[in-house]
């Protein structure tokens, strides 16, 4: 089994991928009106830290008050202290990050829902629920 899992400073977000279990992720994390902000990260890696290949973010059910995007990006993991993989959470490793962007001076909630392909060719559900300020 392995973990991807979403984290932002401040607030953490979970997704289950590649048959893993994790804990439910924080309700509505807040985000700035009208600015990209990262509300997650995405990766599966090996236990040697290399990646299996990207995931794929997959928005279906786009916000209503704003819009997503996904970028490539290197970043850090976040397994736990109990997988051999949380070696990796020192280093750099590739990751594919949602971007939420709202649209500029809205204010209240906002969510969108979708699907994240692992290169392990397992997929599971994205729920996304935010609150713009």
């Amino acid at each position: 089994m392995t973990r991807t899992r979403l984290a932002l400073p401040g607030v953490l977000l979970l997704a289950l991928a590649a048959c893993q279990t994790t804990a439910a992720p924080p309700s509505n994390p807040v985000v700035a009106s009208g600015q990209p902000q990262k509300i997650g990260r995405y990766y599966e890696l090996k236990a040697d830290c290399t990646t299996l290949g990207p995931v794929v973010v997959r928005v279906m059910t786009p916000p209503a008050h704003g819009t997503t995007t996904t970028v490539e990006s290197m970043g850090n993991s976040n397994y736990p202290a109990s997988d051999p993989r949380s070696a990796c959470n020192s280093r750099l490793t590739p990751g594919t990050d949602l971007i939420y962007t709202s649209t500029l001076g809205y204010t209240g909630p906002d969510q969108m829902a979708g699907f994240i392909y692992n290169p392990s060719s397992y997929h599971n559900a994205l729920n996304v629920s935010v609150i713009v300020r």
